[in-house]
């Protein structure tokens, strides 16, 4: 293979670091040997550290008179300027783009890649307010500048069809690019400098909005509507041009500090109790940056914050609220919003979700995005030619990761029980997935086999099965022995073309470029971008027999993180929970298993459900049963139909349909409860309850009973002792120790043996 690729880079203008200046240094870290070029670049020696001392090839606007400090007024000049570029010697040509770029002459064998900040805001569909604020709407001037603007359309959107492939900086811009160029965008969010804003948990009463001072940063807007909000404290930092209209609005509530330095910044955003944030960005690295500090966000619900800030969804996720008119009103409901959340925002949850920009997820993505641009540009090339895309040394590509159904582990005959797990199930997007130190709570969980003698007996039952008047699932439902013959493996292309309409001449693009790259399928399939990787791991989860939901059907995706995200760290901290309760299996017995835990809002429900799934993906046979009489959710968690069984079974009735089952989960069943009885103390207390364990442990692998809060009734430890066997469950900063102790002695007396603990942090 030729190396290395010759690359240029081309952005705009060089005076400062900013945000596009940033997504330059990040791509002449991938690039360090690119040759760049500009229209103008006046940056000073000291300046150039981000450009790791690189210098522009500039054009002639660079010595025009005055151009240093009012080169803007020479951008009807910059599209002819631009064009003076020669880089016919170049293999790949990438673009910084938010004006003109993207407007450099490329030739039919060069492949030209545009990260475009935007299409040309003043020239398109934000020309009349541009003209407005500027004092250009009318008159002699205002007519001119609209002949200039039309021309720069015009070239604008001529110049678009010399790009390959562009990828924008957010899915509101690639809609723009859509409608303006009539083009598709790949999204790639820019780079965050997320460590420079360290985490800070401990929150002060006021809230910050900071910015430069520009009318459609909207600041008046906020300072008025917290003025009239006396009992609210804001700060502002920021100056600019509107600085007279703030320091008008401003009530004695209001502090307006002007420009701070850096550090001072954010020294504020880490103390703000939230961040306000007016403006329709086209992305908005501020909102970001404070949520790196732990801060949540007030923002306008339009434009890039939708990207940048969750402000929907599941309440353990978000990181903010959303307003959605740019009104002193609305932001005072959104402020009020705020402070009435049921589940307050975590700053920990506002970090981990920035830290999905950080620079270098932003550079892994781009590199990509690149890759799969060239192979397609470059799918009939023979494969033995093709260049090398980065031109510094890069490791072997990583496989596409093949799930494969771990076996049971091989456990010797203890000679005392193993102590119980503790395993700790991080929040969404936290990185730590297992950590076997103890967990904060301070539990004394004593580790003991219980003896034949001192375990209550369950109810027996009879040999046959009528005795529960209904159903269990067929027979043949099992997974097959694996003894024989290994089974055929399905095709990849025929699993993924099951999901994905792929015609043939897809199909045959795809193996083209498999021959000539020496590619796997699916890896060649993602590259022309006709499916997505996940599409491919889906594709060889069924290969292995490792199933999960493709895209969360009928599930609530972040509830069951199992089921639909299998390869993240959560799944991966439910599989060392599985593993743990087999090794007790090991030990003891298989048992039936009870969740348990003291309150409600621990996570007991999110516990069983995920363990349940673990243990399907396994290849067993799993039921899981809704044991909280009183208020039953698993049927919410599955996005179920609510429908009688289980209370219907224990007051000896027969149940139409006793199971149900997830078209994605084939190993998986779930028992509901139906409507709540008035008496589930006494029916879980009844003979019919342990017979209806004993024979759903003779029909399948693995029973899990999920149960009411211990710490209200006695149904907890009711369905533990019953089960012989339970997982208890705290909730991080919630449950305390005593409470804990409390339970964990209840259930001794139960004689009911504790497999593990978990701490939920979910």
């Amino acid at each position: 293979m030729q190396a290395p690729l010759r690359v240029a880079l081309v952005h705009e203008w060089l005076v400062n670091h900013a945000g596009s200046e940033k997504v330059v240094e990040e791509i002449l870290k991938i690039y360090p040997h690119a040759d760049l070029f500009a229209v103008v670049d006046f940056l000073k020696p000291h300046e150039r550290g981000f450009l790791q001392g690189k210098v522009a090839k500039t054009t002639f606007v660079q010595r025009l008179p005055g151009a240093e400090k009012r080169f803007r007024h020479y951008l009807p000049l910059m599209p002819l300027a631009m064009e003076q570029h020669d880089l016919s010697g170049y293999d790949l040509v990438l673009s910084s783009s938010h004006a003109v770029a993207k407007g450099v002459l490329t030739g039919p064998d060069q492949l030209h890649v545009c990260y475009i900040h935007s299409p040309i805001r003043y020239a398109w569909d934000m020309q009349h307010q541009y003209l407005k604020e500027s004092g250009m709407a009318s008159g002699v001037k205002g007519t001119v500048a609209k002949l200039l603007l039309h021309y720069m359309r015009l070239w604008d959107a001529r110049t678009a069809a010399g790009v390959d492939q562009f990828l924008a900086n957010s899915a509101f811009i690639a809609r723009r690019v859509r409608k303006v160029y009539r083009r598709d965008a790949a999204v790639i969010h820019p780079p965050v400098d997320v460590e420079r804003f360290a985490l800070r948990t401990d929150k002060e009463d006021f809230y910050l909005t900071a910015s430069r001072m520009v009318p459609y940063k909207r600041m008046p807007m906020i300072v008025e509507a917290f003025s009239r909000m006396p009992d609210k404290r804001l700060i502002v930092i920021g100056d600019g041009p509107e600085m007279d209209k703030v320091r008008a609005a401003a009530g004695p509530n209001v502090s307006v500090l002007g420009f701070l330095g850096d550090a001072a910044l954010v020294d504020h955003m880490q103390r703000a109790k939230a961040f306000v944030f007016a403006a329709e960005e086209d992305f908005g690295i501020t909102p970001v940056e404070a949520q790196a500090c732990g801060t949540p966000v007030i923002a306008f619900g339009r434009g890039g914050s939708l990207e940048t800030v969750r402000g929907r969804g599941h309440p353990g996720q978000r990181t903010g609220v959303f307003f959605q008119e740019q009104t002193p009103e609305a932001v005072i409901e959104a402020v009020d919003a705020f402070e009435a959340l049921p589940v307050p925002i975590r700053a920990e949850t506002c970090r981990a979700h920035a830290e999905q920009f950080a620079p270098a997820l932003f550079r892994q993505r781009f590199q990509a995005a690149v890759e799969r641009a060239w192979a397609r540009f470059h799918a009939e090339e023979d494969a033995d030619h093709l260049p090398v895309l980065s031109d510094r040394p890069q490791p072997a590509p990583a496989p596409v990761p093949r799930p494969v159904r771990p076996a049971p582990p091989v456990v010797q005959a203890p000679v005392l029980a193993p102590a119980p797990a503790r395993v700790v199930v991080p929040a969404a997007a936290a990185v730590p997935a297992v950590v076997p130190a103890p967990v904060p709570v301070a539990i004394p969980v004593p580790a003991f086999v219980p003896s034949p003698a001192a375990t209550p007996a369950m109810p027996q039952a009879d040999a046959t099965r009528s005795d529960l008047s209904f159903e269990l699932p067929a027979a043949d439902a099992r997974p097959a022995p694996a003894s024989g013959p290994p089974a055929v493996l399905r095709p990849i292309g025929e699993i993924i073309r099951s999901k994905r309409p792929l015609s043939d001449g897809d199909i045959a693009h795809i193996l083209l470029v498999q021959r000539r790259m020496k590619l796997r399928f699916g890896e060649a399939a993602v590259a022309l971008d006709l499916v997505t990787q996940a599409d491919v791991l889906w594709a060889l989860s069924q290969q292995f027999n490792y199933p999960y939901s493709l895209d969360g059907r009928g599930l609530r995706g972040a509830d069951l993180v199992v089921a639909v995200e299998p390869y993240g760290p959560q799944a991966e901290a439910f599989r060392d929970l599985r593993s743990k309760i087999m090794a007790n299996d090991a030990a003891q017995g298989r048992q039936p298993l009870a969740v348990v835990s003291p309150d409600h809002g621990d996570g007991r429900t999110y516990v069983a459900a995920n363990l349940a799934v673990t243990f399907s993906q396994l290849g067993e046979r799993t039921v899981l049963v809704d044991g909280n009489l009183r208020d039953p959710g698993l049927h919410k968690v599955f996005g179920l139909k609510e429908r009688a069984s289980l209370s219907d079974l224990l007051n000896g009735r027969r149940p139409a349909k006793p199971f149900d089952r997830s078209a994605d989960l084939p190993g998986l069943f779930i028992m509901q409860v139906g409507a709540p009885p008035p008496n589930p103390l006494e029916l879980l207390q009844q003979p019919m309850f342990g017979i209806l364990l004993r024979e759903l442990q003779r029909e399948f692998d693995r029973v899990i009973v999920d149960t009411p809060p211990a710490r209200h009734t006695a149904d907890a430890r009711v369905i533990a002792a019953t089960c012989r066997q339970s997982v208890l469950v705290g909730r991080h900063g919630k449950t305390e120790a005593r409470t804990m102790n409390l339970l964990v002695d209840r259930l001794r007396r139960t004689q009911a043996t504790i497999a593990g603990v978990v701490l939920n942090d979910h």
